[in-house]
């Protein structure tokens, strides 16, 4: 059994003591209580589960009934109680320095983990096709910057309707160049082709040909066509399997021939064969040096009479 803390004290001792003598003696008594009061109901249980108990042995008569699990509760170790006191501690007081967390391992994958930054340019897949299956993909995802369904933009239907990952509103940043309209001969009233003034000779734009998408939109300089950029404009494509459509055009191979041909003439040199030739005759037949020692020679016979 637990030793009480210190005597009783009366009432007149209480109000002999300070404020803070008061509080630890309170305190102490508490504890007292409590540890008194605890004991008490340990003996309490194990009184009770005993006199529950008949038999001997494993089975047998005036012993206590076997059990594999443990039937009496922990002691309780904390017997003495703390208390602070009313005085502030400093700052860097083991009272005030920060609890340890119970998952450390947590903590450290969490501060490990880099912060993913946006960036700023589209992602290509998403704007060619509506949808993009990365997990982490660090670029833009707009709905609204996506391609045009091909299906609603050549039948003027489509029978996903508005669960079609592509885009059903066309504009000049999203819809080609209506060709017709370029000749002058559009007569669709519902023409889902933009309608932009745009030389017909003008090199495919990379960025529409690609993802179907052009930032620039009516202001693009280049032709918005469905054809591969490189094979339109250089004339041949090194993309292995490319899928872009590769449209033979014979004016544009005329094109591509005259500036090939325009090239090589450049690379010739601008002199004629024989100018390096006629400079060294007259080089010869200005100099007087050489022109009078040739009268002198022994074998030289003039032409006059």
């Amino acid at each position: 059994m637990a030793l009480p803390p210190r005597p009783f004290l009366t009432e007149d001792q209480m109000r002999a003591l300070t404020p803070e003598e008061q509080a630890q003696a309170i305190a102490e008594w508490s504890s007292y209580n409590a540890r008194l009061r605890m004991e008490q109901e340990q003996r309490t249980a194990q009184g009770s589960y005993r006199g529950a108990t008949r038999g001997r042995g494993r089975g047998g008569r005036g012993y206590y009934g076997y059990s594999p699990y443990q039937p009496y509760p922990p002691k309780y170790t904390n017997i003495s109680a703390n208390f602070q006191s009313t005085k502030t501690t400093a700052p860097n007081s083991p009272s005030h320095q920060p609890v340890a967390s119970a998952h450390p391992r947590l903590e450290t994958k969490k501060k490990e983990e880099p912060i993913e930054v946006k960036s700023k340019t589209p992602c290509s897949v998403f704007t060619a096709t509506g949808v993009c299956k990365r997990n982490h993909c660090t670029h833009l995802h707009d709905p609204d910057k996506t391609a045009i369904c091909k299906t609603f933009l050549f039948k003027d239907n489509c029978s996903n309707g508005n669960s079609c990952a592509l885009s059903h509103e066309p504009n000049p940043h999203r819809s080609p160049h209506c060709i017709h309209f370029l000749n002058d001969s559009c007569n669709k009233d519902r023409c889902h082709y933009a309608h932009v003034h745009v030389n017909s000779a003008a090199p495919v734009c990379d960025a529409f040909a690609r993802l179907g998408y052009c930032e620039k939109g009516a202001e693009c300089t280049d032709r918005h066509a469905f054809e591969c950029p490189d094979f339109t404009n250089k004339g041949s494509c090194e993309v292995k399997g490319c899928r872009l459509p590769h449209i033979v055009h014979a004016g544009r191979l005329r094109k591509a021939a005259r500036a090939y041909s325009s090239e090589i003439e450049s690379r010739q040199p601008s002199g004629s064969p024989g100018t390096d030739e006629d400079a060294v005759v007259q080089d010869v037949l200005s100099d007087p040096v050489d022109a009078h020692a040739l009268t002198q020679q022994a074998d030289f016979i003039p032409l006059e009479s």
